[in-house]
């Protein structure tokens, strides 16, 4: 026997095995696919119970905004007054802009007659209009005759769409109202 096989008790030492049925194999690579598939899962479920959480305090923190308006708007908007219950609901609107709709071929970008175009600007500068731009550029033969027009500020818009509502040019006047989403 050699140096190299002998321990200081005298035992011979046996050869290293290089049988490898006997040793414990490393986690197979589906039982790791199975691992990482239930970490997102929970990932994806604290997640999902943290935003429901925070939404719903949210929620509850909001106080609820109804709109309230004088018994004009809402004779002008529904044609008779709101029971006197005390809240009146109406949409909301911005203040001095009104939306307008002008018939086919009297757009002022329609308009070829001079006079015509003239007589137009005056009968809105007389119901107080300060300027007006198109309220999309489109060449779609119906959006494009949708113009914002503007008011001086603390102009009576109410009375004005009555007004322009009366112009043989337009076929509708409201007001520009404010989109809620729920």
């Amino acid at each position: 026997m050699t140096d190299e096989n002998i321990n200081p008790q005298n035992i011979p030492i046996q050869s290293p095995n290089t049988d490898l049925t006997n040793q414990k194999s490393p986690p197979s690579s589906s039982k790791k696919t199975i691992l990482i598939v239930l970490l997102i899962i929970l990932i994806i479920a604290i997640s999902l119970l943290f935003f429901l959480f925070f939404n719903q305090k949210e929620k509850s923190t909001n106080p609820t905004i109804i709109p309230t308006v004088n018994p004009q708007i809402s004779m002008a908007t529904s044609g008779q007054l709101a029971p006197s219950s005390g809240v009146q609901i109406t949409p909301e609107f911005v203040p001095d802009e009104v939306i307008v709709k002008y018939k086919t071929g009297q757009s002022p970008d329609e308009i070829k007659d001079e006079n015509k175009k003239n007589k137009l600007e005056d009968s809105l500068q007389r119901i107080g209009v300060l300027s007006q731009e198109k309220l999309y550029n489109s060449d779609d033969p119906i959006l494009k005759r949708s113009y914002l027009l503007k008011f001086k500020k603390g102009s009576d818009i109410l009375n004005a769409i009555e007004k322009l509502n009366k112009l043989e040019e337009i076929e509708y006047a409201e007001p520009n109202n404010i989109q809620n989403t729920f």
